[in-house]
């Protein structure tokens, strides 16, 4: 037979509808992991801004791993990690629709002075106001399913060209929701730091807006195959790009149009190395795209979605990896390059 047997179903993945520009640069999470086992609250979430990337030598710690104990090459991102401040508590409940919503909250009068750029400061109240109104929030408890912490980020803190702070909203969970807000409402204006949320050696996930690319091709966007070279109509496109009838175009049929510029999340991301050190990471010249790392940072194994710059999100791990490869308790690492990286690929190979 003149035809091929082999099964060529619909290409580009139908789970990324519609696939146009988000709203916003900071991304959000509409669901948490389950912790209400555990019996000591704690914050879910976590952010910071992406660097770039680099690679180290670290120990093989998977236990069935073929160079178990033995130093393996792996590539890392960074995350710059300024100072997280907690500005507002917020309770959640179930409305009349089935969906969350606002139950209450209350935000701490003294902020950062770059606070006015993104919002409008709340008005300053004495100390024993700001306790009325927790007290306030604190007898509608009993009403609330979810507590949630209100955070912001402090870029100018960080090696960046902005001043204007991110907002974040991340879910504070435990076994009790009394004790989750008086954790909660111990937080208020302070510092959160990464050791307070994560350790080193757990599994994240990382939630980011992609790299945007403009206006696309099918061939690149869907990743559809090329058409012979005497093909009539041209190549770059689908066969077909539906039926007679029904005479329209199927929402499936891959098209042209914006690529990346996407949210995306990246589950079970492995946090190797936590440090206050910036030294220690920053090469020569500093980060193309990026510059110096000024204050903490956080290495994570692999890439992530997003460019430098970019805001990334830190959450609990919502699936945890299966335990085919058991894992030691300690990350050892014993080199991370800082090697020069400001020159061009072509001059790379050149060397």
């Amino acid at each position: 037979m003149g035809h091929r047997h082999k099964s060529a179903p619909n290409r580009g993945s139908l789970g990324f509808r519609p696939r146009k520009r988000v709203k916003r640069e900071s991304a959000r999470w509409r669901a948490y992991p389950e912790w209400t086992d555990k019996a000591d609250p704690n914050v879910l979430g976590f952010a910071g801004y992406k660097v770039g990337m680099t690679h180290i030598i670290k120990q093989e710690e998977k236990i069935r791993a073929p160079k178990f104990k033995q130093e393996v090459l792996t590539a890392v991102t960074i995350i710059e990690l300024p100072k997280t401040l907690c500005f507002g508590l917020r309770l959640l409940k179930v409305g009349d629709t089935g969906i969350l919503q606002v139950l209450g909250e209350v935000w701490y009068t003294n902020v950062d002075k770059d606070f006015k750029k993104k919002l409008k400061p709340p008005k300053k109240l004495d100390e024993k106001d700001f306790n009325k109104k927790l007290d306030d929030l604190k007898s509608q408890v009993d009403k609330a399913i979810e507590v949630r912490l209100l955070l912001y980020t402090v870029p100018r803190e960080a090696g960046l060209p902005k001043k204007t702070p991110d907002i974040i909203e991340t879910k504070i969970a435990g076994k009790d929701l009394q004790a989750n807000f008086d954790y909660g409402a111990s937080l208020l204006g302070k510092e959160i730091k990464f050791p307070d949320v994560f350790n080193e050696g757990e599994y994240v996930d990382i939630t980011a807006v992609t790299i945007g690319k403009g206006f696309q091709g099918p061939v690149k966007r869907h990743g559809i195959k090329i058409l012979p070279r005497k093909k009539r109509k041209g190549r770059r496109v689908v066969g077909a790009i539906g039926s007679w009838h029904p005479a329209r175009t199927p929402w499936t049929t891959p098209r042209a149009g914006q690529l990346g510029y996407h949210q995306r999340t990246e589950f079970n991301k492995k946090v190797l190395k936590y440090s206050e050190n910036p030294r220690e990471i920053n090469p020569k010249g500093g980060f193309k795209h990026f510059g110096v790392v000024k204050s903490s940072y956080v290495l994570i194994e692999g890439s992530i979605p997003g460019p430098s710059k970019r805001l990334i999100r830190l959450r609990k791990a919502m699936l945890k990896p299966k335990d085919k490869y058991p894992e030691a308790q300690d990350v050892k690492i014993a080199y991370i390059s800082t090697s020069f990286r400001q020159r061009d690929s072509e001059q790379e190979e050149g060397l």
